[in-house]
């Protein structure tokens, strides 16, 4: 049980935000500020030595405050949108027998998020097309630390993705990339059998999808 167990998690969470239309709502920005007070916060730990797997335990208190701003921009065929977010997680007290994490960054918790899209519709209204949708998008997160003591990280990063789409009635046929810069960087940072090892990102892919509504 000692190993194994752990106790729930409990918070309060604070939030003031705004949701308004502009150009005769042809634009829409909401906007956020959070404040979060986390008790018995649950984290993922590893065993030490040569056991592999993963566990759950629990941190004393952490707190969390940042703030969201996102907009919707449409203007005849084009629609343009993005996100960005910040969040600054730290420990207030947590101890784990060896060290004492208070004021560290709670692991796995991106401090930044940004997104940006870009996307024009082609109303073409053939007998065997409807539509043609370009598409393009930007997406950015970082500084994530991996581990309680915040020695183990990944710096901001972002990836470019692209699509091309056509529809017809009920029958969207994609052709997409993903990463185009063929950018590296680590999504999963873990350990095992007492070694250390973490998960790189997909290189570029470029692919085929078909989607039908029913």
């Amino acid at each position: 049980n000692q190993a194994i167990a752990y106790k729930p998690e409990y918070s309060w969470n604070y939030e003031i935000g705004s949701h308004s239309n502009w150009m005769d709502k042809r634009l829409q920005i909401h906007t956020a500020l959070f404040y979060i007070d986390c008790y018995n916060q649950q984290l993922t730990i590893f065993p030490p030595g040569q056991s592999t797997g993963r566990l759950m335990s629990n941190a004393g208190k952490t707190r969390s405050f940042g703030a969201e701003l996102s907009f919707v921009y449409t203007c005849n065929q084009w629609e343009w949108s993005g996100n960005y977010g910040y969040t600054n997680a730290r420990f207030l007290s947590y101890r784990d027998g060896k060290a004492d994490y208070a004021g560290k960054y709670v692991p796995y918790t991106p401090q930044n998020t940004v997104s940006l899209n870009g996307e024009y519709r082609w109303n073409i209204k053939k007998p065997w097309i409807d539509d043609v949708v370009f598409r393009a998008d930007w997406r950015g997160a970082g500084k994530i630390y991996w581990n309680e003591s915040n020695t183990l990280s990944q710096a901001f990063y972002g990836q470019l993705g692209a699509s091309i789409s056509c529809k017809k009635d009920g029958y969207l046929f994609s052709i997409y990339g993903k990463n185009i810069t063929n950018m590296v960087y680590q999504t999963f940072y873990f350990k095992s059998v007492g070694n250390s090892f973490v998960q790189q990102s997909k290189p570029l892919q470029i692919g085929l999808s078909v989607k039908i509504e029913i």
